[in-house]
């Protein structure tokens, strides 16, 4: 009985690992694939990450994005309306230049400046990054801002619609005007009387 026991150990012993090898084996080419995906991802990511440090430099806002703060950085900050203030008269400019270099709205930066209103976390890193540019980067940036409008086509001008209604009660008031001078009026009896 003792033989019949310990063959048919080694006949499950077998069996499962048989089994677990063909397990092994479907799981080891998907680890492959995975792998192999990984490391195409990794070098899209580096091709990326050059063309974005390439249009960078070309657009001279390389120090702008490289400096930008860190979450942690911004939540510690308090931005007063006065400096944000002092800063855009630092650099002398208007509040609507100082809003298309932020990239956020002009009413926005006004509103923040009157105290009315506080600028939220991206527009906080905006406003640090900016506070760490110099007078000369600003200028570059503000350069690099003027290209880029003299090469944006200008947008579509909608054509220019005629007032229609003016015509019509015009038309209308002319057609009237007709149509009492050319009807004979009944005499009434006071203006009978005055002949």
């Amino acid at each position: 009985m003792a033989n019949y026991v310990k063959a048919l150990q080694e006949e499950i012993s077998r069996l499962a690992r048989k089994e677990v090898t063909k397990s092994q084996k479907s799981l080891k080419k998907t680890a492959v694939d995975v792998r192999k995906e990984n490391s195409e991802l990794k070098k899209r990511v580096k091709s990326l990450e050059k063309a974005v440090e390439a249009l960078q430099k070309a657009v001279g806002g390389e120090k702008q994005a490289k400096e930008m703060p860190s979450a942690e950085e911004v939540k510690g900050v308090k931005i007063q309306p006065r400096s944000i203030a002092t800063l855009r008269k630092k650099h002398g400019l208007s509040v609507l230049k100082m809003a298309e270099l932020l990239d956020i709205s002009n009413k926005s930066l006004d509103r923040w400046e009157k105290g009315i209103g506080k600028p939220q976390s991206e527009s906080k890193k905006k406003l640090l990054a900016f506070r760490k540019l110099s007078k000369s980067e600003v200028r570059k940036m503000l350069a690099a801002l003027k290209t880029k409008k003299a090469e944006a086509p200008e947008p579509a001008k909608a054509p220019v619609k005629k007032a229609v209604a003016p015509k019509k009660k015009i038309i209308r008031k002319k057609a009237v005007k007709k149509a009492v001078a050319s009807t004979v009026l009944p005499a009434t009896p006071i203006q009978e009387e005055k002949k």
